[in-house]
This record gives structure tokens, sequence and C-alpha cells, in this order.
């Protein structure tokens, strides 16, 4: 997933010095139909995120690790195409480490909730393209090594190319 965060917000500093937040995540998932329309999913995912912030001006790098699930629908396809819609909610729990001006917080971080909306179309036996947009909420609290706890909360929307066999 290539990210944008649409809104941040930060514990002790201001909206307003906050520019932009970017990020990539990879995502592993083990996927299982439950059903011919709805399939369930758990795994891991690995965020690396940049917040520029205007004042001071710096680069504020953050990594996350999570343990993630997924729930999907899957609307029937177009037509006689092998394009199949879907929408799915999932949500995630795991850890959190920042860097400010090298002084590092660390912490645990959750999704709730991440609503996705994409295509799969099978391209060969049992393997498909999946494109997808997402929404999600984030919000992790860390701590500094001198006690103090920082809150970040996030709404990110992404974009993503998966493959799925």
């Amino acid at each position: 997933h290539y990210s944008l965060s649409l809104s941040e917000s930060v514990s002790g500093a201001s909206s307003s010095d906050q520019l932009l937040r970017t990020g990539s995540h990879f995502e592993i998932n083990y996927l299982k139909d439950w059903t011919t329309k709805l399939d369930w999913s758990v795994g891991i995912r690995y965020d690396r995120e940049i917040s520029n912030r205007q004042n001071p001006g710096i680069e504020v790098p953050n990594a996350k690790f999570f343990v993630i699930g997924d729930l999907y629908y899957h609307f029937s396809n177009f037509g006689e195409s092998k394009i199949n819609p879907y929408l799915g909610v999932g949500i995630g729990v795991g850890y959190s480490i920042t860097s400010v001006s090298q002084s590092p917080s660390k912490g645990y971080a959750m999704i709730l909730p991440s609503l996705k909306g994409g295509f799969q179309t099978e391209f060969a036996e049992a393997k498909y393209l999946l494109i997808e947009g997402v929404i999600e909420s984030v919000s992790s609290t860390e701590s500094f090594n001198t006690g103090v706890e920082q809150k970040t909360s996030t709404l990110n929307a992404k974009a993503s190319i998966g493959y799925k066999f």
C-alpha cells in the first residue's frame, strides 16, 4: 500500500505544524473462504511512515508492526467478466516506534477500523490481481525514555495493488 494521511493529531504538538504524512505498508495475509460471498483473513503488516513537521522543520520517521484481521464481502462479477468487486472491514493491534530528533518513543498501536473496497480479477487459475482503496483510523500511544507519553491518531487513505493465490 501507498498511504497518505488525511488528518493527524499528536498530543503536545500543534496540528498546524504538520505538513504531510506519507508511507508504505506491506501485508502478508492468510485468506480463507467462509461462504461463497464471505472471506476472512489474518496476517501481519509492516508500516513505514514519515511525518513532515513545519515547526521546527523536521522529518519524524515511524515504524509499526501489526497483527491484522479482515472480513470481506464479494459481490457478483461484472457481467460475464472475471472482475469481482468486494468490500471489507478490518482491525489490527501492534507495536509502534517513532524517532523525534534522535529521541525514540515506543508503545502500542491499533487499527480500528479499516474500511476497504476493491476489485479482483482472475488472470490464471486460482491467481488474482487485486486493486484496492482503503480508509483507516490508526492510533498509537508511545512513551519516551523520560516517561513522557505521546498519543497519535491518523486517518489514512491508501491505494494498493495485490496478488492473491
